[in-house]
């Protein structure tokens, strides 16, 4: 629909506006970022990063690049960052604000939710065509499994390589509202 309405292009980031930051955690898995900017009741969302197997640190690093001399605005993170590493001692949120980020927290909430609220945010969103080129992708083939024996979808969507820059945008969907907008200048 985004692409059907033109929302699919050049979308820049607007230097006067913060920048914020949905996060998909994972060692193993992969960890996903959406870089978003909110004007008015419109989600910018002018870049994506996956990747797997690094620290909180590489990621960090990789946010101050892309958002070099930018308004640096919310990382949000899911709810269970606040466990502790069994290593470090350390919540994921400490570490991110070790690394200079503003982590707050995606409040708990059903799958079901946040896929609503996604689905209810696209009709809210620009979106980068290059520099969300994966991300979108991951999007546009994220579903539900489908269980021929049963004849019906399974009630969680099936985790695959799209998994990650899904659940980050559903984190997107379900934080972005609380940001008080920029207006930013004509």
């Amino acid at each position: 629909e985004a692409e059907r309405l033109g929302r699919i292009g050049v979308v820049p980031f607007e230097p006067s506006l913060p920048v914020h930051v949905a996060w998909d955690l994972g060692i193993g898995d992969s960890t996903a970022l959406w870089f978003f900017q909110i004007a008015g009741g419109e989600v910018r969302v002018c870049s994506h990063y996956e990747n797997h197997g690094h620290p909180l640190s590489h990621y960090a690093a990789e946010i101050a690049v892309r958002t070099t001399g930018l308004p640096q605005g919310i990382d949000w993170v899911p709810h269970d960052a606040r466990v502790r590493s069994l290593e470090t001692g350390r919540t994921r949120v400490e570490t991110l604000i070790s690394l200079g980020r503003k982590p707050r927290l995606v409040p708990a909430h059903k799958i079901d939710d946040g896929i609503n609220a996604a689905r209810l945010t696209m009709a809210h969103c620009w979106f980068d065509a290059d520099g969300t080129r994966n991300g979108l992708e991951a999007l546009r083939q994220y579903r539900s499994e489908y269980d021929e024996k049963a004849k019906v979808f399974r009630p969680t969507p099936r985790h695959d390589w799209t998994s990650h820059s899904a659940d980050a945008f559903r984190y997107l969907a379900m934080a972005w509202r609380e940001i008080v907008p920029v207006v930013a200048p004509k």
